[in-house]
């Protein structure tokens, strides 16, 4: 049997945040692994102090899959990230709490440019849309 929902939003932390603790890496790399398996940012070892940015992910519906595997390089990865990023919290710009906004389309929701402008990073893009496709998919072994 697989199971499968269709409501399968997660929290992401970007890997690269400073407020993870690796100290121990070898701790650290186990509680990653947990992290990823559940989305359970507890799980995750933080500095003393530290507040770690967690983004808010949500799979992509087929409409906005078939409009991003048609796109290619960056231009696919961003629209990934504008499709399924929902929110993010833990992520200031010049002091103040980033906002995103989102406008309609015909394929969906979608953050504004102005709002991937303000938060873009290659790296950081490429982690969040990898794990966006990653929850888009049916997962026979987890549901």
């Amino acid at each position: 049997m697989i199971l499968h929902s269709l409501i399968k939003s997660r929290q992401h932390v970007w890997s690269l945040d400073p407020g993870l603790d690796r100290s121990d890496l070898e701790a650290f790399g186990a509680a990653w692994k947990a992290f990823h398996d559940t989305g359970d940012v507890a799980t995750l070892p933080i500095k003393d102090g530290a507040t770690l940015a967690v983004f808010i992910l949500a799979p992509l519906t087929r409409r906005q899959f078939t409009r991003v595997f048609g796109l290619a390089g960056l231009e696919q990865v961003t629209d990934a990230v504008a499709y399924g990023l929902q929110s993010v919290s833990g992520f200031q710009i010049d002091g103040a709490p980033v906002q995103l906004e989102r406008t309609d389309t015909e394929t969906g929701r979608r953050l504004t440019s102005k709002s991937l402008d303000a938060i873009f990073d290659p790296v950081l893009f490429a982690e969040l849309a990898g794990r966006i496709v990653e929850i888009s998919r049916i997962d026979p072994t987890r549901g």
